[in-house]
C-alpha cells in the first residue's frame, strides 16, 4: 500500500512537474525541451544518482543538470530536490535487464530474486544443467537472464510499467543491454562461469532485440508512449547490433564512451565513436555519453568535453564525466558553462584536428598521437580572453573558442 503522503507526493509530481519534461514524441524523435534558464550554455548534462544519494547530496549540487539517472533506492524527497534544483530536466529509472545477483542486499534486486529465481526457464545454463552466473568470479551468483524467454520478457516490461505508474520518472534505462556476445569460450573464469547451451552470437542479438520490442510495445500499449526507453552499452565497435537495439527503443548509453587515450582510428577509435553518436542524435535518438575516469583530470575532462561538442544535434546528446555514479562524486568545471551557441553544420577535420563551428565560436579537438596547428580562418578568444586566429593542440587536448 502507498501510504497518503507519498500519494500526495506522486500526484503533485505528476501534475505539475512532468508534463514540462514530456519528450516530442508526435515525430518520432526523442528530444528534450530545455528551459530556457538552461539555454545559456551549450553542453547538456547527465546526474548519475545510482545507490545511496541523500536529499543533501542533491542539494549540495552548485550546478544545472538536464538529465538524471536515478536507482529506484534514490528516495522521492531526492527526485523532488533534482527537479527543484533543475526545472524540466528529465530523471529516468535503473533497471538491470540482463541479470540477478541472488546475494545483493539491494531491495530492488531481492525482490527481482524473489520473482525469477522459481523460473528456471527464465536463466540461461550449461551443459551440466547449472545456471550460467555473470561478472564473474567478482560475483559468485549473478545469474544471467535468457532474454529469450517470452514469460521472462513479460515479466520484465511488467517491472517497467510499474516503474512508470509511480508518477516519479520520465523514462527507463534498462542496464547491461550488451552490444558484445558476453559468453565466449575465452572469458570463463574472468567473466563467466561457463558457456550457455546452444546460443550463439546471432540468438543472444535476437533475444535482446526481442526483449527490448517486448519492453517498448507493453509501455505504449499501457499508455505510456510519452516515456523514454534507453538501454545501456551502445559501442562503436559492434555499429550493426548497436543499430538493431536502436531501432526498436529511443536511445541508449554509451557508457566507458571514451578516454585521452583513445586511438583515432578503428572501430574504436576516436572518429567511430563520434560518428556513431552524432548518427544516432541525427536519427532522433537520445543518447547519453558517460566517461568514467580513474581521477578525474581537467585536461582530459575538456578533450572528451570538446569531442562531445562534435556530436550534438538538437539537444539529444548528454555528457558525464565523473569517477562515479553518485551525486557526490560529480565535479564541475568551469569550461562546462560556456555558451557557444546552436551548432552551424557538423564538425569537419582541419590541419589534422577536428573543428566544429558554432552560432558563438567553436569547438577544437585533437584525438592524433601528434602535434597539430590549426588555422581557425578567423579571429576567436580563448576563455582567458586571448585573441587567437592559430592555436596548436598536443595530442589529447581540446579547446572551446568563443566569438569576438
Amino acid at each position: 500500500m502507498i501510504n497518503n503522503w507519498l500519494y500526495a507526493f506522486m500526484l503533485i509530481t505528476f501534475i505539475f512537474i512532468a508534463p514540462t519534461c514530456m519528450f516530442d514524441a508526435p515525430t518520432g524523435q526523442t528530444e528534450v525541451n530545455l528551459p530556457a534558464s538552461q539555454d545559456t550554455r551549450t553542453g547538456r548534462f547527465t546526474l548519475m544518482a545510482l545507490g545511496d544519494n541523500s536529499v543533501s547530496d542533491i542539494e549540495k549540487l552548485a550546478h544545472n543538470y538536464n538529465l538524471m539517472i536515478a536507482s529506484d533506492d534514490v528516495k522521492p524527497e531526492a527526485i523532488q530536490a533534482f527537479r527543484s534544483k533543475n526545472p524540466g530536466a528529465p530523471v529516468f529509472c535503473y533497471f538491470n535487464t540482463s541479470d540477478i545477483d541472488g546475494d545483493s542486499p539491494w531491495a530492488s534486486y531481492r525482490r527481482t530474486w524473489n520473482d525469477t529465481n522459481p523460473h528456471e526457464d527464465w536463466f540461461h545454463h550449461d551443459v551440466s544443467g547449472a545456471r550460467v552466473k555473470i561478472y564473474y568470479p567478482k560475483y559468485k551468483n549473478r545469474c544471467a537472464f535468457d532474454t529469450g524467454n517470452p514469460g521472462l520478457r513479460d515479466y520484465l516490461a511488467a517491472r517497467v510499467l510499474e516503474i512508470f505508474k509511480t508518477g516519479l520518472y520520465d523514462g527507463v534505462q534498462l542496464d547491461n543491454v550488451s552490444t558484445d556476445y558476453p559468453f565466449y569460450d575465452r572469458l570463463v573464469g574472468n567473466w563467466i562461469s561457463s558457456v550457455p547451451v546452444d546460443l550463439t552470437p546471432e540468438e543472444w542479438t535476437s533475444d535482446e532485440v526481442g526483449m527490448l520490442r517486448v519492453i517498448k510495445k507493453q509501455a505504449i500499449a499501457a499508455g505510456f508512449s510519452n516515456k523514454t526507453i534507453i538501454f545501456n552499452h551502445m559501442r562503436s565497435g559492434e555499429p550493426e547490433t548497436s543499430q538493431a537495439y536502436l531501432a526498436e527503443i529511443d536511445g541508449a548509453n554509451c557508457e566507458s564512451w571514451m578516454s585521452r587515450s583513445v586511438e583515432l582510428e578503428g572501430r574504436w577509435g576516436w572518429k567511430a565513436k563520434v560518428e556513431q553518436v552524432h548518427e544516432a542524435a541525427s536519427s532522433g535518438k537520445l543518447v547519453n555519453l558517460l566517461c568514467v575516469p580513474r581521477q578525474p583530470d581537467e585536461g582530459e575532462a575538456l578533450f572528451l568535453f570538446s569531442s562531445y561538442l562534435m556530436t550534438t544535434e538538437a539537444n539529444r546528446v548528454f555528457f558525464f564525466y565523473a569517477t562515479g555514479y553518485k551525486a557526490y562524486q560529480q565535479v564541475w568545471y568551469p569550461f562546462y558553462d560556456t555558451n557557444l551557441g546552436a551548432p552551424k553544420g557538423e564538425y569537419e577535420a582541419r590541419d589534422g584536428a577536428f573543428f566544429r563551428l558554432f552560432t558563438k565560436g567553436c569547438a577544437v579537438v585533437n584525438p592524433d598521437k601528434a602535434i597539430h596547428t590549426i588555422q581557425l580562418n578567423s579571429v576567436y578568444k580563448t576563455l582567458s580572453g586571448e585573441s587567437v586566429n592559430t592555436i596548436s593542440l598536443n595530442p589529447g587536448e581540446g579547446m572551446l573558442l568563443l566569438s569576438p
